[in-house]
């Protein structure tokens, strides 16, 4: 299964880079489970990222390992992958794109792909999933603008 969601904030490129850390992590963390970071190393390659989640039937600890990242003039982009995986999720491909768009504005793209090795599964899973990462859009637009406000 596939989930790409697309979020424009007016903050520079530079901006949106510089801030994406562990603050934004623990800010675009779901409030309506119970997660607690464990570790989070960054977005350099070979960094872990490790959640404690605490909800059946997704309970649990999920580990996600950068397995790559690219930072050029027009953006950056990363990979991280699932290495230790919550039921019901067996795989798991997160690519995080931040670029320029034609307008100027700053793109930041979550494509997410994963599987559970069941179509039935897949099929439930999908709409909580997706509505985790579209809830990412107002998130995204909240805390860059504190950013902005704060001049950061």
């Amino acid at each position: 299964m596939q989930i790409i969601v697309r979020t424009s904030v007016k903050e520079s490129i530079d901006i949106v880079i510089h801030n994406f850390g562990e603050e934004l992590f623990l800010a675009l963390m779901p409030k309506i489970l119970p997660v607690q970071l464990l570790a989070y190393d960054g977005d350099r390659v070979g960094g872990l990222v490790q959640i404690q989640m605490g909800v059946p039937p997704i309970e649990g600890i999920w580990v996600s390992k950068i397995i790559s990242r690219s930072q050029r003039t027009d953006g950056l982009q990363f990979v991280d992958v699932g290495v230790e995986l919550p039921f019901p999720l067996v795989n798991w491909r997160h690519q995080h794109v931040i670029k320029k768009d034609s307008g100027g504005r700053t793109v930041i793209i979550d494509d997410i792909t994963y599987s559970t090795g069941s179509k039935f599964w897949d099929a439930i899973t999908y709409p909580i999933l997706y509505m985790m990462f579209a809830m990412r859009k107002p998130l995204y637009r909240k805390y860059f603008n504190a950013i902005s406000l704060r001049g950061n």
